[in-house]
């Protein structure tokens, strides 16, 4: 947790998560998908269009590329103080935020166009 005092900022850890279980349990779920494809193939695909839906608009809390897209709209005196903020200039922010724009949009229209 990051808390201003006195113009300082200043960082507080409040608790560690222990995260090698999940990427353990991930490797373990993406190898018995394997060997259940005909099981999966009964999943209509629109409740998989759903559940990626989902976890498209979930992530979107916790995503850099988004908070940066809503600081262009963002009045500066606004700005949270997040440490790209305090050590970027606010131009290069826009700038590299806008090619990220740039970039997925053509990304996405080649995948459309080829499928």
């Amino acid at each position: 947790e990051e808390s201003v005092v006195n113009g300082h900022v200043q960082k507080h850890i409040l608790s560690v998560r222990e995260t090698r279980w999940t990427g353990l349990a991930i490797g373990i779920l993406l190898a018995v998908s394997v060997f259940l494809r005909e099981a999966l193939m009964l999943v209509p695909m629109p409740v998989l269009y759903g559940v990626f839906l989902y976890m498209g608009y979930t992530s979107l809390i916790t995503n850099q590329f988004y908070d940066r897209l809503k600081l262009i709209f963002t009045d500066p005196a606004l700005y949270p103080a997040n440490h790209y903020v305090r050590n970027v200039k606010r131009k290069v922010i826009h700038l590299y935020t806008l090619l990220q724009v740039k970039v997925t949009v053509k990304t996405s229209r080649c995948v459309v166009m080829e499928g």
